[in-house]
């Protein structure tokens, strides 16, 4: 859901710098204004390490300067969720969903926000809006996705129709036709299964 840090990304633009500094705002409780570029990547640093009390501090006081910034309300709403107030963030991204109703990464964050809190119709609803916004490898992952919630429903044929579907359109990956053949094996039909492993291992 949120950004993987680019090596490139750090070197070209001085990043770390730009973390050491708002470790010591942190430290100091003091927050000074921090370009949003840099509060995005600082967030996403800060998610991926797993260091939600700090992206939380970070979130709220950077939306005290961009307050209409939606990659700044998405991710303070995904560490709401990491922390357990998954209500409070899935109605901050269905009120930024009002505003920006085809922004996938806020599709995706309510999918996993109802997934989260076992609503399974809104989870794959939302999932396969994400599926109809998403270009290129991106549906990849979320026909994945979108096929493990069904699965979870045990709702296997429509996995199978999810993954089939996508696999069709040009994205032969590793992991739909595993997870294809997985779908075909808890519905007994073997011989797809088979068909679907031997492709696999080729």
């Amino acid at each position: 859901m949120f950004e993987e840090e680019n090596e490139d990304d750090w070197l070209n633009h001085d990043y770390q710098r730009s973390l050491a500094n708002f470790d010591e705002m942190y430290e100091r409780n003091e927050y000074i204004y921090i370009d949003s570029d840099d509060v995005e990547y600082i967030l996403d640093h800060l998610m991926i390490s797993n260091q939600l009390k700090k992206a939380k501090w970070a979130a709220e006081k950077a939306l005290q300067h961009f307050p209409t910034n939606s990659t700044i309300i998405i991710r303070q709403a995904q560490v709401m969720s990491m922390t357990g107030n998954t209500n409070t963030a899935l109605k901050k991204l269905i009120n930024l969903e009002q505003i920006e109703p085809n922004n996938l990464d806020v599709l995706l964050s309510i999918a996993s926000c109802y997934s989260q809190l076992k609503h399974g119709e809104q989870s794959v609803k939302y999932f396969r809006k994400a599926f109809l916004v998403a270009t290129g490898e991106e549906k990849v992952d979320i026909a994945i996705d979108l096929a493990m919630e069904l699965e979870s429903k045990d709702d296997y044929l429509a996995a199978i129709t999810v993954l089939d579907n996508t696999i069709n359109e040009g994205f032969l990956n590793d992991m739909l036709v595993y997870e294809l053949a997985h779908c075909y094996e808890k519905i007994g039909d073997y011989d797809n299964a088979v068909k679907s492993f031997l492709t696999y291992i080729d």
